[in-house]
Parts: structure tokens; sequence; C-alpha cells
């Protein structure tokens, strides 16, 4: 029976996999909850600035890349923004010297979304180069 089914054999490669990803990640140093910690000190502050004000670039690159201002393109840019940071965050995951943070994560969201705006009003302007 087995033998008709290969997709099973793919499926519990899959679920072992996902077994071994839940079971040895050290979650507990994930901040999950975003911006609780962010006012308990001037350097939360500072870095969650920091990692609004990194995206703001991508996501005017990602506007002006379109050549027109629609609304549709500050969306794409904010979750091109948002996938680029939780890859980011995913990857401090296995560093023992960063700390992954979902304010980290919505921050640098709202940071390409910013850019993406200031785009679209520098795009939608009647004097623009």
């Amino acid at each position: 029976m087995l033998q008709r089914m290969p997709g099973w054999k793919i499926v519990l490669v899959a679920w072992i996999l996902i077994i071994i990803v839940l079971c040895t990640f050290p979650w507990a140093r994930v901040r999950w909850i975003p911006l609780v910690d962010m006012f308990r000190s001037y350097r939360l502050l500072r870095d969650a600035l920091a990692n609004c004000f990194l995206y703001v670039p991508l996501g005017f690159a990602y506007a002006r890349m379109q050549g027109t201002y629609h609304l549709k393109f500050v969306g794409e840019a904010a979750i091109v923004g948002f996938l680029l940071s939780v890859a980011c965050e995913f990857y401090q995951i296995f560093s023992p010297v960063r700390f992954p943070s979902m304010t980290d994560v919505v921050m640098n969201t709202i940071g390409a979304f910013a850019g993406a705006l200031i785009a679209g009003k520098s795009l939608a302007s009647p004097g623009r180069t």
C-alpha cells in the first residue's frame, strides 16, 4: 500500500522535520509580544526606531522601482519588508548573540511601508524627476 502512495513518504519526512524544528529551537529567547519592552529603556526605543529607519529605503526603492504610484505597491513594499524581517529574525534564533523580537518585525514593516508612502508622494507630485 505504501508503494502506491509515494506522497506519504514526503509527508512523513516533512513531519519529522517539523517535530525536530519545534523541539530543538530555542523558542524561549524570542520576544513574541511586540512593542511591550520598547519603552522600558532608551536603548530599546533607539533600536526600535533604528529598525524602522533601516527599512525606509527598502520601501522607497520598491515603490520607485514600480515607476508609478499605486496604493497596491505600498502594501507590497510592506509585505516585502515583513518577509525580509521575518527571515532575518528567524536567522537570529540560531545566533547566540542575537535576540529575535517581534518588535523588530513590526518596526521593519512600518519602515518599509513609510518608505513606500514617501516614494508614492514623490511619484505623485507634479514636478517630479
